[in-house]
């Protein structure tokens, strides 16, 4: 089978992160500032499903969501795999959706949602007009997509124009590769002069992500994968140099990880961070819109929502000054995205 590809023509949000004036994906809309010192902004974002073309069936999508998600607000002691669990079963039911859940919650399961554009999952499994409703509209999907907008729109607010030539990125447990490369496109000014080290667990992923990297335009020279458990910060330590790394993404793994191996990882990437250089992580927020559907109806496992000041605890028992700590939350209400630049 056909390798999935990224790209304008294949992937809205990869064509939106192309465009000359991709930093106008983002905008802040209003920002406080917190007791302990942290700015909190709240941010508008595109996800590449929001113009007008897209309106009747985000419409129509939302709607079969919200119903699902009400179903279980007013059950609230109904459980994932109880035998009467409605929304679960209606999910389930459609043919396409219950394939692509057998990837939960690895890599593979996110690539039909950075691109709901292909025609078929990796098994073959072709994609059906509902399924790909949710992966372009339902709010978990939007939320992974404006995550990685704002990503790529970090990168170019803090990292300056000249240095965007010849970036060296660390991605840990960057999986297929597929929001970095969307991340990379939008924010570098020279793909081909950048250097990408992805650390996984998952030796497929990573093979796959070799293959994307280069498809994408970085010289295969220029991409390194090593295969390691991102959490064994020791081993981090001892692959990879100090003072390295422009930027070191973690978008979708901080949310896996208990407190003291979430604090303990963040610390090792500040070690690894050269001056200058930005960290990116997020967090599902506890009050998520949908987290009712996201845990009981489509039971996407694993993930511990946080909040604000759970996160801020975190960075609190680490070497990292919480000043150095920006906040964004997009109107979808999914995630919050964090940045550290080093000193």
């Amino acid at each position: 089978m056909k390798t999935p590809r990224l790209g304008p023509r294949s992937s809205k949000v990869a064509h939106l992160l192309n465009r000359p004036n991709a930093h106008s994906a983002v905008r802040i809309e209003s920002s406080e500032k917190r007791s302990n010192g942290i700015n909190v902004y709240k941010i508008a974002v595109r996800d590449g499903y929001d113009g007008w073309a897209d309106a009747l069936e985000r419409k129509f999508s939302r709607l079969f969501a919200d119903q699902l998600d009400r179903y279980l607000k007013k059950r609230p002691s109904l459980e994932y795999e109880h035998p009467s669990n409605l929304a679960r079963k209606v999910l389930y039911a459609i043919p396409a959706f219950s394939a692509w859940s057998k990837y939960m919650p690895g890599a593979l399961a996110l690539e039909p949602i950075y691109n709901p554009e292909l025609k078929r999952l990796e098994n073959g499994k072709k994609i059906d007009v509902l399924t790909r409703g949710l992966f372009r509209h339902g709010l978990d999907p939007v939320g992974i997509r404006t995550r990685t907008v704002t990503g790529s729109w970090l990168v170019i607010r803090e990292i300056s124009e000249s240095r965007r030539s010849q970036l060296r990125w660390l991605s840990l447990a960057g999986g297929t590769l597929m929001p970095t490369l969307l991340m990379l496109h939008g924010s570098c000014t020279d793909i081909k002069r950048c250097y990408v080290t992805n650390v996984d667990i998952d030796e497929t992923a990573l093979a796959r992500s070799k293959k994307e990297a280069s498809y994408s335009g970085i010289p295969e020279e220029h991409i390194v994968t090593i295969a390691a458990d991102v959490t064994d910060c020791a081993l981090l330590k001892q692959m990879l140099n100090p003072d390295s790394y422009d930027v070191i993404d973690m978008m979708g793994l901080l949310e896996y990880l208990n407190d003291a191996d979430a604090s303990e990882l963040l610390s090792t990437s500040y070690d690894l961070a050269r001056p200058g250089g930005i960290i990116l992580f997020g967090n599902m927020r506890r009050k998520h819109p949908q987290i009712d559907l996201h845990k009981r109806g489509v039971g996407w496992p694993g993930v511990r929502p946080r909040s604000v000041a759970m996160i801020c605890e975190l960075i609190t028992a680490t070497n990292i000054p919480l000043q150095a700590m920006e906040v964004y939350q997009p109107a979808d209400g999914v995630y919050t995205i964090l940045s550290i630049l080093k000193a």
